[in-house]
Parts: C-alpha cells; sequence; structure tokens
C-alpha cells in the first residue's frame, strides 16, 4: 500500500473520528445532553491508532523537509509538523491546541472523575474511599467527564486532521 493510499484513508479516520468526537463534545459544550455517551477509554481507543499513523507521517513529513527543524523557532517548526497547512488551518489548529489545554485542565480539576451506578447509589471510588452523588451531581459531573475527556482527543483529531487533509499546502 502506497502513500497516498495511507493518507487517504488517514484522512477518513480522521473526519470519522474528528465528527464522533463534536457529536459528544458540542451538545455537552452548550449544555444539553449528548449525542454520543463516550468515555475516555473509548475516545482513546478511537484516537490511538490514528495518532500512531499521524506520527507515521509527520516523520516523512520532516524527512522531506530540506532544512533542520530543530534550529527552527517553535511556529515554524510546528507549521513542518503540519505539512506547512494554509494559515487558517494553522490558526485552527492553534485555537483547538488552546482549547484543548483548558479542557485538560477542566479534566485535571474534577473532569475525569466519572461516577458510578453501584446497587441503585451513584458513587465514585477513589483507592476505597467512596463518595455518594445525588442523581443531579452524577448528571453533572458525567457531562463534565465527557466535555472534558473529549475536548481534549479533539485537539488530537485536529492535528491528524490537518496532517491529511487533502488541500493544497503552502511552500
Amino acid at each position: 500500500m502506497n502513500t497516498l493510499n495511507l493518507k487517504s484513508i488517514g484522512f477518513i479516520y480522521a473526519l470519522i473520528a474528528f465528527l464522533i468526537l463534536l457529536l459528544a463534545h458540542i451538545p455537552v459544550l452548550f449544555g444539553s445532553d449528548p449525542l454520543l455517551d463516550i468515555s475516555f477509554l473509548v475516545g482513546f481507543f478511537i484516537i490511538f491508532p490514528l495518532w500512531g499513523l499521524t506520527i507515521f507521517f509527520m516523520r516523512k513529513l520532516i524527512e522531506a523537509n530540506d532544512e533542520d527543524i530543530t534550529k527552527l523557532s517553535f511556529l515554524p517548526r510546528m507549521r513542518v509538523l503540519l505539512g506547512n497547512p494554509p494559515q487558517w488551518l494553522f490558526i485552527v489548529v492553534g485555537i483547538f491546541y488552546i482549547y484543548g489545554i483548558y479542557c485538560f485542565y477542566l479534566w485535571m480539576t474534577g473532569g475525569m472523575t466519572e461516577p458510578e451506578l453501584v446497587n441503585g447509589q451513584y458513587q465514585f471510588n477513589n483507592h476505597g474511599e467512596i463518595t455518594y452523588y445525588t442523581e443531579n451531581e452524577y448528571i453533572q459531573a458525567h457531562k463534565k467527564n465527557i466535555l472534558a475527556s473529549t475536548g481534549v482527543l479533539l485537539t488530537f483529531a485536529s492535528v491528524s486532521l490537518s496532517i491529511f487533509l487533502p488541500i493544497k499546502r503552502d511552500t
């Protein structure tokens, strides 16, 4: 299988992964119930193979570049790693990156908490210390978990999508 076929497969996979994560993320962002109830683990298994393929292509982009990217400053280095995307796409990926940092902050400040229903009670078991939740607290914690985890994973999906997107690249 040649590089062009793998890049086409990567684009389709990245687009599907991005849309799945958006379907889970956007409704929660606006206060509604998620259209897709995706746990971090499911999202991770969606992104992990895609990210492997993305890293493979990033290495190809580095090899195809004539200049030594270690001598470039941060933004020019990122442009090379993303395959010299147009300015608008570079800005969109930057916005997703900043938003991903915010979602990671949400995740670290309580978004990783995923209560579960055990014997009719909503609870979170943290190394044997059980915290009980009301149904409303459970719903809010679950939504925060979805928002935080899909937001972080959308960052990875946006990078993959930008690398595989079949558009004219800047030179």
